[in-house]
């Protein structure tokens, strides 16, 4: 393990209030992979257990040996409407919770929960609609309530949630006044998202841990074609500046750079230059 991964793994993790710890960077930088990655892994498991252990009893000061949940999130603008809405994360987040600790149920849905106690002998079917402002209320009675358990939430892609950013902002860190809930979010740098999170000290960009992988990549590619090294050293750091992170867009413009690297050095820097910076 490397400076860079011990950094993320022990950033936050051990503290006692819930944090966000964004990843921030373009489309096609690996946030969703770092994501999947960082939800998987044994270190961040072991770390984000070891918090659970460590709950205590507000009214005696005991320690209480919390069992842990993970709840994912992983909003996808091209998907169904409920991949990338409110009310598809609101019943997201309740159906994760309320699963994993049901004495939850009565206190998130002290009327259906009733109904359904009432109705338990009936024969006709039980409707249930989407209604969300239930659904906001269901999740606040469940924020504001102690757990018999804690949860770890990781939310993927928040800039594709199609509703109003600064609402999902102002959920998330509603939510992350519970002391049982901590959060580990990723985005493009959008502005709801950094003005919200970005001076926090648990934020990583992407990039900043990446470009040096980028760069070694582009040098063992470039160096077996480049001799002169100021000349390979300054396509180097032209191509790392306009990746911004995005391995593909690295592949994509080093094959461009090879084929043309038997041109001269301002036909190859136009070739850069005239490149897209963007996948899209």
């Amino acid at each position: 393990m490397d400076v860079r991964q011990q950094r993320i793994y022990d950033s936050g993790l051990g503290r006692k209030r819930s944090r966000h710890l964004p990843g921030e960077r373009k489309a096609g930088s690996g946030k969703s992979t770092l994501m999947k990655h960082l939800s998987s892994h044994a270190k961040i498991k072991n770390l984000l257990r070891k918090w659970a252990e460590k709950a205590l009893l507000k009214e005696t000061g005991y320690s209480l040996n919390k069992p842990l949940t993970f709840v994912q999130i992983y909003f996808w603008y091209l998907g169904i409407d409920l991949q990338r809405s409110e009310e598809g994360l609101l019943r997201s987040v309740l159906f994760q919770i309320l699963s994993a600790s049901r004495v939850l149920v009565p206190i998130a849905a002290a009327d259906r929960w009733k109904s359904a106690r009432d109705a338990i002998n009936a024969t006709d079917p039980w409707e249930i609609d989407s209604h969300l402002a239930e659904l906001r209320t269901s999740l606040d009675q469940v924020a504001e309530c102690t757990s018999d358990r804690r949860f770890a939430f990781f939310v993927d892609r928040l800039d594709e949630y199609k509703a109003d950013h600064h609402g999902l902002v102002q959920l998330l860190q509603s939510l992350a006044r519970n002391p049982d809930f901590k959060f580990c979010v990723s985005s493009r740098p959008w502005n709801a998202f950094v003005n919200a999170f970005g001076s926090q000290e648990d934020v990583f960009v992407l990039e900043d841990l990446t470009r040096g992988d980028i760069r070694n990549y582009v040098r063992a590619r470039l160096a077996k074609h480049i001799s002169n090294r100021p000349r390979l050293e300054s396509l180097c750091s032209e191509v790392v500046t306009k990746a911004q992170g995005v391995f593909l867009w690295v592949t994509l413009t080093v094959r461009s750079l090879l084929e043309g690297l038997d041109e001269n050095d301002n036909i190859l820097r136009r070739r850069l230059d005239e490149l897209p910076s963007d996948l899209g």
